[in-house]
């Protein structure tokens, strides 16, 4: 259970911090949402893969 609280909360940490060097960068919110949350969203996938 653990494992899935870690994932939980550096997914979102991963988001929001790509959210805003994006934003800060001036990239448009379209690109943003569709590259950086859709990595963001994914990368749990693999990480939980590895780890079982």
């Amino acid at each position: 259970m653990n494992v899935i609280k870690m994932l939980t909360i550096s997914s979102k940490a991963l988001v929001w911090g790509a959210v805003n060097v994006a934003t800060e960068l001036g990239v448009s919110e379209l690109i943003i949402g569709l590259t950086v949350i859709a990595v963001g969203t994914s990368l749990p996938e693999p990480a939980a893969s590895i780890t079982n």
